[in-house]
């Protein structure tokens, strides 16, 4: 991860100190910010849960879907929230495929780490948000318009083509994320309610509005419905439908690690960047 020219300038000068934060395992943690300080997390290294275990895909010659119990794996999501913005992002990670026989097609995760740079100035404590998704609730609304945001030649305007709406959280209270696309007038549409009522999620103004984003949401099978699935919950999962010898909880080389690099200051103002 390479350090930037002005924060490296800073922490030779004394200005900053550089620091590491590094967790796994569990889909929370917190980064901390000592008082009278601030932190600039300029990077963060993801090696990808799934390792360390072997899947079955069936070999039959038709286009499939990967299976339900591996499919979480492919798509995974590390988000940020610092108390005034939010910071998602979501990487798909490959698979690797061993072809046998029609039905004996051996699957395995491929979890090289993710280098990511990034730029998130930080004055209090840091929400780090972990999950798998399985899917998501997908369904059509009405046709995509012509729009001053989405002219003709930039934009399936005109064609045809069906907006799509996807919902995250389902079940009970109100439906906090939802991600319309596209948009007519981005953040301005009425019939988009992201924040019902301040219940919880990621309050406004946060940057979160119009993204696909996932938030964590209850049960832990790929089936169980739309949302960011718990990484130990999962896992737990895992073990209790497939049983022994299986005991994924215990696998260290399954599990996703992420390490931050930030700087950490105490003399100069966030404002003064």
């Amino acid at each position: 991860m390479t350090i930037p020219t002005e924060i490296e300038k800073d922490i030779k000068s004394g200005v900053a100190r550089y620091r590491t934060y590094q967790t796994g395992i569990g889909g929370q943690s917190v980064l901390g910010v000592p008082p009278n300080s601030y932190i600039i997390i300029f990077g963060y290294t993801y090696n990808p849960m799934g390792s360390g275990i072997i899947g079955t895909s069936t070999g039959a010659n038709t286009f499939q879907e990967i299976e339900n119990d591996l499919l979480p794996f492919l798509t995974q999501q590390v988000s940020f929230w610092n108390g005034e913005n939010f910071y998602p992002f979501i990487h798909h990670v490959p698979m690797i495929g061993r072809f046998l026989a029609a039905t004996t097609n051996r699957m395995g995760i491929d979890t090289r780490p993710f280098h990511t740079s990034t730029y998130m100035v930080c004055k209090q404590n840091v929400a780090i948000t972990v999950g798998l998704l399985g899917r998501f609730n997908d369904r059509q609304t009405s046709q995509i318009n012509v729009t001053n945001n989405t002219p003709i030649g930039l934009t399936y305007g005109g064609s045809g083509c069906v907006n799509r709406r996807t919902t995250f959280q389902e079940g009970p209270g109100p439906n906090l994320n939802r991600f319309y696309q596209p948009n007519d007038v981005p953040g301005s549409d009425p019939a988009i309610d992201y924040y019902q009522d301040g219940a919880g999620a990621v309050p406004p103004p946060s940057g979160a509005d119009d993204q696909f984003y996932t938030v964590p949401v209850s049960g832990v099978s790929a089936t169980a419905g739309p949302g960011l699935i718990s990484p130990a919950e999962y896992l737990e999962y895992l073990d209790n439908t497939y049983g022994a010898p299986i005991s994924t909880q215990t696998n260290a080389a399954i599990q996703y690690y992420l390490t931050c690099h930030y700087a950490i200051y105490t003399e100069r103002n966030p404002s003064q960047i």
